[in-house]
């Protein structure tokens, strides 16, 4: 959905380009341009632009919304893999071709998210080596879908309590995972989005991993590949960092933005302006770092067209 944003020294947002999905991906060097960051720099002096607004496919396959995203203006969807009707092994060549085809003709660009439910982080080699092996035949769909990124959650560590070195352990088997499948990410244009999580006070025996600016900081120092960025979800931030600080931390590794609202304690997924999260300060510091990637709604009870109204009317000024 473009709408127009506006920006703190009153500039009048211009649009982005589309992705064009590819069935066929051919090895490249550079990311796809269409979902980056800009730098800081530009910040309020840079050209217009407007929100690319996005949605979840998950209750439905991603083909039963492509009608909807393009009746509504919605210019992105991210296919949830963890329902049997979008898993993995649910894609065969028929379907690929076809939803690249659709896709492409509606213009309406792809991600893929892959289920939470895995934990890419274990401490298992044996589970960590299939979960690369997971990974790498993501990236390999979402280069054949044209899709732009794999959306990741780094994952989690248990222990009674959790100490701080079972957390770097499991972060450093992150990256043991990372660096198997990047290279594939590479070859076939595709980003990692490693998803920030919202922390869960209530559990000291389980930490979900990227539930706190530090996390990303240590990996992305310690794994520079232009191919691994963030999904910054805004929602989850909310419930720990904070998401200002990621953005004026992290934000020239943005490529996706994750949209929901809650009250600060746990993650409710509430309609935009019904919880803590102060839209207009993230919007204004979206605009900062000239960020031109989806906005995916991710609310519960509101239909995607309407929480896109919604976080339109709580970003832009009036």
């Amino acid at each position: 959905m473009r709408m127009a944003a506006v920006s703190p020294c009153g500039c009048q947002p211009e649009g982005s380009g589309e992705l064009a999905a590819n069935v066929c991906v051919m090895p490249t060097d550079k990311p796809r341009k269409t979902e980056h960051a800009g730098s800081a720099e530009d910040g309020a002096t840079s050209p217009a632009r407007t929100l690319r607004m996005g949605m979840n496919a998950f209750a439905k396959p991603p083909e039963e919304y492509l009608e909807y995203a393009v009746r509504h203006g919605l210019e992105h969807i991210e296919i949830d893999l963890i329902k049997d009707h979008s898993s993995l092994v649910s894609f065969r060549e028929t379907r690929i071709l076809r939803l690249a085809h659709d896709s492409d003709d509606a213009r309406v660009s792809l991600s893929l998210h892959l289920p939470y439910t895995k934990n890419f982080s274990s401490r298992n080699p044996i589970t960590r080596w299939r979960n690369a092996s997971y990974m790498r035949q993501c990236a390999v769909l979402a280069g054949r879908l044209g899709a732009s990124h794999l959306t990741v959650h780094m994952g989690r560590v248990s222990g009674f309590p959790v100490w701080p070195w079972m957390r770097l352990q499991a972060i450093e088997g992150l990256l043991t995972t990372l660096r198997k499948v990047l290279p594939v990410c590479q070859h076939h244009g595709v980003r990692i989005a490693l998803e920030n999580a919202a922390s869960h006070a209530s559990s000291k025996e389980v930490a979900s991993l990227g539930d706190c600016v530090e996390d990303f900081l240590y990996v992305f120092e310690r794994e520079q590949s232009p191919w691994l960025s963030l999904c910054l979800d805004i929602g989850h931030a909310n419930t720990n960092s904070g998401p200002l600080r990621f953005i004026e931390t992290l934000g020239h590794k943005i490529i996706a933005v994750h949209c929901h609202d809650n009250m600060g304690a746990g993650d409710e997924h509430l309609g935009i302006g019904e919880g803590t999260v102060c839209w207009r300060e993230c919007g204004n510091a979206l605009l900062r770092i000239n960020y031109s990637g989806p906005y995916i709604l991710e609310c519960f009870k509101e239909a995607p067209h309407e929480a896109a109204q919604q976080l339109h009317d709580a970003i832009v000024p009036e």
